[in-house]
């Protein structure tokens, strides 16, 4: 077994005995120390770069301990696995350079995943197939790929779809619980919005801007340096070719990792300050250097500005719920299910609820299939989306090979001014990643965390 840093064991009696008096300062040191020996391991050469390659673990047999976190165990092939990932949708040069500087980064986020997997198991909360098949569609759909690039780029990399899938797992876990634990402490008071809305008006005549974040986090005060080290070495990596949002959604410590890293369009004042003042001064396809936020460092890209102007239909974004329901081939569903799906879909009055009929019935290709502009879309659907308010559900499309009901969950017009009820989710967006980060460190700082490489 590779042993070149170990901290305390942790499957002792008095490590795991809840009334141990040495228990609550046990927890204290470990995460101390996994936090400070993870973060050194950039700068050393703890594994060899034929152990961290991707051909090396395919022909690994026995399962080493990487980490144990509570009661889950992180092996080595998930480490090799997310390293391998992370190069291959980052774009980032497979060397053993870069495999050694991702290393302690690609430790955290699975120590992190798995106190995400342990929160929602007792939650009991379940992510399903069928999530994991709409996440991977949503990725797909935002970088122009086409269904079954993917996996297809996975298996040309002699990855296995799960490395993929097993990074989703946790993210939708997750999500799904701050919805059942934290939403319910979120509250926005009418005067929050009020001033929201006074605040975007009167920006209404300056540029808009589509930006981009990737936040590296910094929970503890001796994680400073590394974690501007890190930021800065992803600069680099962004600035000789790296995709940002690939990186974001590896790397970023904010919700907005699950779009890549996208915070959509936005004016003066609606960021904090120091964003503000930087993303002011950049042009598209610019990245900032690493600027220092609350929660850590930020790095930044604008990837579009728009002028003042009147609304143009054309750049409206729809987030779009849909029932796609097969009516050919080896996926087709029975006229009397399709019948029964489609007299509960019109009933239902929110997102959520079509994506609950789309999960039940298990269909792959339904759910949350994210933001797309009308061109983006085929000319029947693109048409009924634009005759939809939002939260309506349309009448039953018919299309060669199915039938599909679609409901506008929100719009985005960058020329235009949002509604009340568009600031009020934004707002309670906001603050349910604030309670979610704090949960997140609630749990590392509970946690038993051993390390193991």
């Amino acid at each position: 077994m590779i042993t070149m840093w170990h901290s305390a064991p942790i499957t002792s009696s008095s490590a795991r005995s809840p009334k141990s008096k040495g228990c609550s300062a046990l927890r204290t040191t470990l995460l101390a120390s996994v936090m400070r020996g993870a973060l050194a391991l950039a700068g050393t050469t703890l594994l060899s770069p034929a152990l961290l390659s991707g051909p090396a673990y395919a022909q690994q047999q026995v399962q080493r301990i990487a980490a144990v976190v509570n009661e889950g165990v992180i092996s080595l092939r998930d480490v090799q696995e997310r390293l391998a990932l992370t190069m291959i949708t980052s774009a980032m040069p497979n060397t053993p350079e870069n495999r050694q500087r991702l290393l302690p980064t690609v430790l955290r986020t699975l120590i992190d995943d798995q106190l995400r997997l342990q929160e929602a198991e007792r939650l009991k909360i379940t992510v399903t197939e069928s999530d994991i098949s709409g996440a991977m569609r949503r990725i797909e759909e935002g970088n122009r790929m086409a269904p079954g690039t993917l996996e297809a780029m996975l298996q040309r990399s002699g990855l296995p779809l799960s490395a993929l899938q097993n990074q989703l797992r946790p993210q939708i876990a997750w999500a799904k619980a701050a919805q059942a634990s934290l939403r319910r402490q979120v509250y926005v008071q009418p005067e929050e919005v009020d001033a929201a809305l006074v605040q975007i008006e009167a920006m209404q005549d300056q540029p808009k801007r589509r930006v981009s974040e990737l936040v590296i986090p910094v929970n503890q005060p001796d994680q400073e340096s590394q974690a501007r080290d890190l930021a800065q070495r992803l600069i680099e990596e962004l600035r000789n070719g790296a995709q940002f949002s690939a990186l974001a959604q590896q790397f970023s410590a904010s919700t907005t990792a699950r779009q890549g890293g996208d915070l959509g369009w936005v004016t003066g004042g609606q960021l904090s300050p120091e964003i503000d003042e930087v993303i002011t001064q950049m042009q598209p396809g610019q990245i900032s250097n690493p600027v220092r936020v609350a929660s850590g460092y930020a790095l930044l890209m604008v990837t579009d500005i728009r002028q003042p102007g009147a609304s143009n239909p054309a750049d409206v974004a729809y987030r779009i719920s849909q029932l796609y329901i097969p009516t050919n081939g080896s996926a087709a569903v029975s006229a009397q299910n399709r019948a029964q799906i489609l007299q509960q879909a019109q009933a239902v009055t929110s997102c959520d609820d079509l994506n609950s009929i789309a999960d039940k019935a298990g269909l792959p290709s339904s759910g949350d299939i994210g933001q797309l502009k009308l061109a983006d879309l085929p000319p029947a659907i693109a048409q009924t989306v634009a005759g939809l308010k939002d939260g309506q559900v349309s009448q039953p499309v018919s299309l060669p090979d199915a039938q599909v009901v679609v409901m506008v969950c929100e719009r985005n017009d960058p020329n235009g001014l949002p509604s009340r009820d568009e600031v009020t989710q934004r707002l309670e967006r906001e603050k349910l990643e604030r309670l979610s980060e704090r949960r997140l460190r609630d749990l590392r700082r509970q946690a038993l965390i051993d390390v193991r490489l």
